[in-house]
Parts: C-alpha cells; structure tokens; sequence
C-alpha cells in the first residue's frame, strides 16, 4: 500500500502512526501487523468518508473489532474485501 497517498501530511502520518503503536501495545500484538490492518483499514474508510476528522478513531475501532471479535485474516486485504470495513 502506498502510504504517500494514503495520507495527507507529516502531521497525519505522524497522528495514524501513533494510533498504530498505542493499538500495538494494547493488543499485545506486533506493531507491523497492527500497522499493515490499520492502513487496509485507513485506505477503506478512507474512500468513502466524507469528513476526515475521524479517520483515526474509526479505524482504530475497526482494528480493534476485528482482532478481538473476529480471526484476524492471514491476508489483511480479505479484511476490506469481507465487509468488515463500515461506513453508513
């Protein structure tokens, strides 16, 4: 995934970035597995937001429900692809 795109700034890399290490550390989980969901994660909800402001907090959310409520996928692009990302 090309992370040029997928945000806007220094500062946005830098706040998603933090959200990943916070999420990593919290679910005892290593960080490039955390950051490789979160960013399939990003990129979904992403494409379809309107507002931007809380691309954080939902993807985050979305990492966090698919690793405790679901089997994390071996390949985290079926995640995007089975509906588990949400935007109504």
């Amino acid at each position: 995934m090309a992370t040029a795109f997928l945000y806007e700034n220094d500062t946005d890399q830098k706040q998603h970035f933090r959200a990943v290490q916070m999420l990593a550390r919290d679910l005892s989980m290593p960080e490039e597995e955390v950051k490789r969901l979160y960013e399939t994660m990003l990129n979904c909800l992403k494409e379809r937001a309107r507002i931007k402001d809380y691309l954080v907090i939902l993807a985050s959310r979305c990492v966090k429900d698919v690793i405790k409520g679901r089997e994390v996928p071996q390949d985290v692009t079926e995640a995007a692809s089975s509906n588990i990302c949400w935007m109504g």
